[in-house]
């Protein structure tokens, strides 16, 4: 289930999602979880089928490994599912997973092309402006080079206005590439500290600039943690660089570091009983206006008249590939503050859809 209440955060189905394992109650009643269910049903049909329920269970739909659903069930008698009716279900949840699968082809590949068109014809705008500026440089040099008033100042200049130009042109083609091609994360077979190579990256990050303080605020004793280095130092100094370019001439960043709660997890759909670390970078410049706020990770959404749109994208797929989830939850005139959560290890293989 892709989305679900507070109220049934603890029911069968939501517990075997988030443990990928079955979940059987041959009695019903025994079970405080459904017995608070069932005494919120205000529907007369409703609560006469739940009070029918002596016992279920629920079986996770899986493909390769991959969670695609809960196979939930029910019965009229206590101790149904024994061990010949679980092995029927077993096996009938193990032909749903494919078809599951197959089912959601044709939504991933329109979803895709969406994508790739609407990047596309952005991205051809985008290279159009620096394109067209080179373009009339050049020939106004050449205009004046023909009248012979295309001095050194003026020649220089128009390098120097062709070789921004260019450079733009070269930052947007490696960003649309990075968006294009989702990161493919390694899970390393030592685990990390990840108080020390937040600290070392962000440090490296702003180098000899010191007009941005940090503010660290590191939890102790986190667990150590099997996640991609390079994918965390590419997430931490896109975000760093932002904070700078909002602050312009200088400012406080504020880097926070917690075990997630179950909140955390409830909230963005990490349905699983694994741990989960969170990560926090906050500015204190003008923050991101409300009317931004929403479309913040689309691509080509840039704050920054120079930027290329493509960073914060490309800091949301990298995060989804390492089965996580970030937002951003800044006030207004309280800086941009943005917020991830990181599972301590990542299922290998598995990305966050």
């Amino acid at each position: 289930r892709r989305v679900v209440t507070l109220d049934d955060a603890e029911s069968g189905s939501v517990r075997c999602w988030r443990a990928g394992d079955e979940v059987v109650e041959p009695d019903a009643a025994s079970d405080r979880h459904f017995r608070e269910f069932v005494e919120m049903a205000s529907d007369v049909q409703m609560r006469s089928a739940l009070d029918a329920i002596r016992s279920f269970a629920c079986f996770p739909i899986l493909f390769e490994g991959t969670m695609m659903g809960v196979l939930c069930l029910h019965a009229d008698r206590q101790g149904h599912f024994g061990p010949r009716v679980k092995d029927t279900v077993r096996d009938y949840a193990g032909v749903i997973g494919p078809i599951a699968r197959i089912e959601r082809y044709p939504e991933e590949l329109r979803a895709a092309e969406k994508r790739l068109l609407d990047a596309a014809a952005t991205a051809a705008h985008r290279l159009n402006n620096p394109s067209f500026t080179i373009q009339k440089r050049v020939e106004v040099w050449q205009h004046r080079q023909r009248e012979g008033t295309a001095d050194l100042a003026f020649t220089e200049d128009t390098l120097r206005v062709i070789g921004e130009q260019a450079a733009r042109v070269g930052n947007l083609v490696k960003d649309l590439r990075a968006f294009l091609m989702r990161p493919a994360p390694c899970v390393p077979s030592h685990p990390i500290d990840l108080n020390h190579s937040i600290q070392r990256i962000v440090s490296g990050a702003l180098g000899s600039r010191p007009e941005f303080c940090v503010e660290w605020d590191l939890a102790a004793s986190l667990p150590q943690a099997h996640l991609d280095e390079k994918l965390i130092a590419d997430i931490l100094e896109e975000l760093v660089a932002n904070a700078c370019k909002a602050m312009r001439d200088g400012g406080v960043i504020t880097i926070r570091t917690r075990v997630a709660t179950e909140n955390d997890k409830i909230q963005h759909g990490l349905w699983t009983v694994r741990p989960y670390l969170r990560v926090e970078v906050q500015d204190s410049g003008p923050g991101i206006p409300a009317e931004k706020k929403g479309r913040v990770f689309e691509p080509f959404h840039s704050g920054f008249s120079q930027g290329t749109g493509l960073g914060l994208s490309i800091v949301r797929n990298s995060v989804d590939s390492l089965q996580g989830a970030i937002w951003e939850e800044g006030g207004p005139k309280l800086g941009a503050h943005f917020v991830m959560i990181l599972p301590v290890t990542p299922e290998q293989g598995r990305s966050r859809k």
